[in-house]
């Protein structure tokens, strides 16, 4: 913890100085997150590690192109760096009423990652993803809001099957349904639902929940912060017959601390 406090505090005084120095054409935010299960038994060790992204828009009147970057520290095995795959994201922004605006979007994420090139040999994603989001005037709760996504992903890898002998996923579609509360004008708590159906080149499909529930601040205009609860397992009892979405469970659940710079 005392490192990730360290690393936050010069994350943040340099993020500002640049900010201050520099007149970007574009708008982004740094972010970083510390994120740790509850095992820690000899079978299981406890994990340890911290995300560090860096992501990067510009508006054009109602569409928006968004570039996002990020690497992973682990601080128990090795002290392993570890970069993810970074995603190019265009959004249009259809429709804004004052009960509900409409967006899409279209994404592609780059396999760049070791574990990309030596593991899945994934060369690229496509996705594309509308959504509808809800305003507060529809439930007549100031600070009330909602959104559901739909997004439909399409892998392309060199190879069928990963080097672990893992079948690789052709097709992907999620659907999540999230929830916001504002309150105070400086807090917000949030949850999620994500229910994920994955098909491999094979014909094989797999599912797979993930929900999360996190509480948040606006420390100044410019630095937030967060702590949550994020929970990802299949849905099916071990035989395979029943379907069973746990809320907490160490084998799956994450606890995380993060803070956002945004310029």
């Amino acid at each position: 913890m005392k490192k990730f406090l360290l690393v936050l505090v010069a994350f943040y005084f340099s993020s500002i100085s640049f900010a201050e120095e520099t007149k970007l054409p574009f708008s982004g935010s740094f972010d970083t997150s510390l994120n740790t299960n509850s095992l820690n038994n000899p079978n299981n060790e406890q994990s340890l590690d911290q995300d560090f992204s860096l992501t990067l828009f510009k508006m054009f009147d109602k569409d928006r192109l968004l570039l996002e970057s990020s690497v992973n520290k682990n601080w128990k095995e090795e002290q392993k760096w570890t970069l993810n795959d970074p995603t190019l994201a265009y959004t249009h922004f259809l429709y804004d009423h004052e009960l509900y605006s409409l967006s899409f979007s279209e994404s592609l994420l780059f396999g760049i990652s070791e574990e990309a090139r030596k593991n899945t040999t994934l060369v690229t994603s496509l996705r594309l993803s509308p959504s509808i989001s809800i305003k507060e005037k529809v439930f007549g709760i100031t600070g009330l809001k909602t959104s559901y996504n739909i997004g439909l992903r399409k892998n392309f890898h060199q190879n069928e099957t990963a080097a672990s002998s893992r079948s690789n996923f052709e097709w992907i579609l999620s659907n999540r349904l999230t929830l916001n509360y504002s309150f105070l004008e400086k807090y917000y708590v949030q949850t999620y639902v994500n229910y994920q159906r994955s098909r491999t080149y094979q014909g094989t499909k797999r599912d797979r929940v993930d929900h999360a529930q996190s509480l948040g601040m606006s420390f100044t205009d410019s630095l937030s912060g967060e702590i949550g609860h994020s929970y990802g397992a299949s849905p099916l009892t071990p035989d395979g017959k029943d379907y069973r979405v746990n809320f907490y469970d160490p084998r799956y659940s994450t606890v995380y601390i993060s803070f956002g710079i945004s310029f």
